[in-house]
């Protein structure tokens, strides 16, 4: 799918079983998928084929998870059953390179290390409650056996810290979401979300999901325990982190709801409500006995669509007969219930590279969600100001004021007045400050500001770029974006890993402060840049000969002016050289009396 326009472009129907984990490749090229026919497939994205499918030897293994290195050299995938082995292919060659056990139950989830100070480490969580952690270059622990981190209750999912600095969290069944540090086998935090999941009760549930069972009445403030009153049935069951790796997405299955947790302090940030449709099973918490009869069954288990009256015995008779063939716990397939597709599930969430867009897979669709935290929004007009766009100022004081940046403007203190927009951070005069600029006092501007103020206009200049909130000065931006890479390339290097020197000074703390990722930003910069190339590429060859014949000087006289326009000289002497060739190729053959005699040479007129 697109992810700007919601269409499917390429569909994949190599799989002739239910796919049940892909990922993408760290350059964006393949998408590797593990499906339960005994195969892992990677499908090209430029050419949209299927070029490398992976195998058990023996050919009897269904996989459950799949994975990819940080060099998207080597892809990892867990078998479901027999030994709980984990395989490793190489995906230039196809060959398998190590069948790593060490798990006693199902391996659930997989990820391999973003850092680069340990390419091939990868860690994996299975129902054995074990956080296995791989070395697969360390000869060491090649073939060996992996170190491992007991967790509270079976592990559900897995995901490591982008900015590389070796902590991983994984989600077990209890509801707990555990950090450990992989390189020192320590726990550094944990995250309670029993209380945040707040799941959902079943249509075919006689009692509500109040999240208070196991109370006993009249105890009221005087339970026993800090866990009465709480559903202990709940679990997230899918986590991802951001770019930043400040914010951690999590999703349980049985919620309509997905929760972002801060990992500095291992507390709520949001909670998101992915739909409140009634009529889907797992999305109500409380029994309306409105919708229950007298003997207590809801009325949501009934059939009472008259759509078919009448062929209504016959209706009644098929429906007999898929009631006998379901079977207990079973949700997708022939046998599943009926209301099954009516149940609200969330299977999977992920973030965008640039974390400013994540998605969560459901059964019913994919439901993508995007944050701006940057700039406030983008304006209809040249200088007005949207009603729905953030006012996030980067430094707020008595100077910082659009009466001072107006005077500054006016002035013609084109530094100052910049630097006190983007610190107000008012996109309207942003905009005014950046359009008043001239080409040639770019590089004296953007030398003037600071390390904590690039975020900001990182971010600006992204939605400068952008075709439905920017200006069509193309070439205008890319001189900005030209001299903030030639100015600040090292700063924006050392903001990027996080390393506090004297260039940054306070920006890194600035920059986590106001959620802005540099990395992200100048990812999404570099989106922006080629979408309007590649559109403008398309208009530059559509119109080629167009633009070369207006380009090219004129090489005929213009008679009704009566004037002449001359030649380039370069131009003159390849026309020159072309008629030359011209006169020799109709030079007379020698006769048979062998005569030295050559007809007599044209002569050439050039104009």
């Amino acid at each position: 799918f697109s992810a700007q326009s919601g269409l499917c472009f390429v569909t994949f129907a190599e799989h002739t079983a239910p796919v049940t984990a892909l990922c993408f490749t760290p350059q964006g090229n393949a998408i590797l998928t593990a499906s339960q026919d005994g195969s892992v497939r990677a499908f090209d994205l430029l050419r949209y084929r299927n070029f490398r499918t992976f195998a058990s030897p023996d050919g009897l293994c269904q996989w459950s998870s799949v994975a990819v290195d940080s060099g998207g050299e080597i892809v990892a995938a867990a078998a479901v059953g027999g030994k709980y082995t984990i395989y490793v292919w190489s995906i230039q060659t196809g060959n398998v390179l190590e069948v790593l056990a060490g798990h006693t139950s199902q391996v659930q989830s997989l990820m391999f290390s973003p850092s680069t100070a340990h390419p091939g480490q990868m860690i994996s969580g299975g129902w054995d409650g074990v956080l296995s952690v791989w070395d697969l270059y360390t000869s060491e622990s090649k073939g060996g056996e992996a170190e491992k981190l007991q967790c509270a209750s079976s592990v559900l999912s897995v995901a490591f810290d982008p900015r590389g600095n070796d902590i991983c969290a994984a989600a077990c069944l209890t509801g707990v979401v555990q950090f450990w540090n992989v390189t020192t086998a320590a726990t550094v935090g944990s995250i309670e979300g029993l209380r945040d999941i707040q799941s959902g009760r079943q249509i075919g549930q006689r009692y509500g999901a109040s999240h208070k069972r196991g109370v006993k009445l009249g105890a009221g403030l005087g339970k026993a325990g800090p866990s009465d009153g709480v559903n202990l049935n709940q679990h997230f069951s899918s986590i991802a982190y951001a770019r930043s790796g400040e914010l951690l997405l999590c999703g349980s299955r049985n919620s309509p709801h997905v929760c972002l947790y801060d990992t500095t302090s291992y507390s709520l940030a949001f909670r998101l409500t992915l739909t409140s449709n009634s009529s889907l099973s797992g999305v109500q918490t409380m029994l309306n006995s409105k919708h229950v009869t007298e003997s207590g069954v809801p009325i949501q288990q009934f059939d009472l669509s008259d759509s078919e009256g009448d062929d209504a015995e016959l209706t009644r008779q098929s429906q007999r007969i898929k009631q006998v063939s379901t079977l207990p716990g079973v949700h997708v397939g022939e046998a599943k219930d009926r209301y099954a597709s009516r149940e609200l599930h969330v299977w999977d969430v992920h973030f965008s590279p640039d974390s400013q867009q994540f998605a969560a897979a459901t059964t019913h669709g994919v439901f993508v969600y995007a944050a701006d935290t940057g700039v406030g929004g983008a304006s209809s007009g040249m200088g007005g100001h949207s009603g729905s766009s953030q006012f996030v100022p980067q430094m707020l004081t008595k100077n910082v004021s659009a009466p001072a940046i107006l005077k500054a403007l006016k002035a013609g203190d084109l530094s100052r007045a910049m630097i006190l927009a983007l610190a107000l951070n008012d996109y309207g005069l942003v905009r005014k400050v950046y359009e008043s600029i001239p080409v040639r006092s770019i590089p004296i501007v953007v030398a003037s500001i600071g390390a904590p103020l690039l975020p900001a206009l990182l971010w600006f200049l992204g939605l400068e770029l952008r075709p439905s909130s920017g200006t069509p000065h193309f070439q205008f931006h890319v001189h900005w974006v030209a001299t903030i890479i030639d100015v600040h390339f090292m700063t924006l290097l050392d903001m990027a890993t996080g390393k506090t020197t004297a260039r940054t000074g306070a920006a890194i703390e600035a920059a986590a402060a106001s959620r802005s990722d540099v990395a992200a930003l100048c990812l999404q910069l570099l989106v922006e840049l080629s979408q309007r190339h590649a559109g403008m590429t398309k208009v530059f060859d559509g119109n080629i000969y167009l633009l070369r014949y207006l380009g090219t000087p004129q090489r005929v006289a213009l008679e009704d002016e009566g004037t002449v326009v001359e030649q380039p000289q370069e131009e003159a002497d390849a026309t020159a050289a072309s008629e030359q060739s011209k006169v020799k190729k109709k030079k007379r053959p020698r006769s048979a009396a062998g005569s030295d005699r050559e007809g007599a040479r044209p002569k050439v007129k050039l104009q």
